[in-house]
């Protein structure tokens, strides 16, 4: 039975024993083990109700104790005048062969 993404109950071979493990890693970490079904219930309830503290800690955590580092934006150029450049030295280079290319045949 998976009880989160890391951690899950399972059953012994002879089907009798219980272990509730996590997953990490660096391997399982077993966390109970038993025959009787309320020691794993009362591990799981813990486990679990520790996980929630943990999440709710995670989310109430103040702003102000790690911020964020801020990158400053760098100023945005204009795209249009590249463009406009590439378009005069294209057009410019594409008569310039075509100039050549028309004296070269005479």
């Amino acid at each position: 039975m998976w009880i989160d993404v890391v951690a899950h109950v399972l059953m012994g071979r002879d089907k009798r024993a219980y272990r509730f493990v996590q997953d990490t890693r660096f391997g399982r970490i077993v966390i109970a083990e038993s025959h009787d079904v309320p020691v794993i219930v009362d591990a799981v309830t813990d486990y679990v109700a520790r996980r929630m503290v943990e999440r709710e800690h995670a989310l109430a955590a103040p702003p102000g104790a790690a911020p964020a580092p801020v990158a400053a934006e760098k100023p945005r150029r204009g795209r249009f005048w590249p463009f406009a450049l590439g378009f005069v030295f294209g057009a410019l280079a594409l008569f310039c062969l075509a100039l050549v290319a028309s004296l070269g045949s005479f």
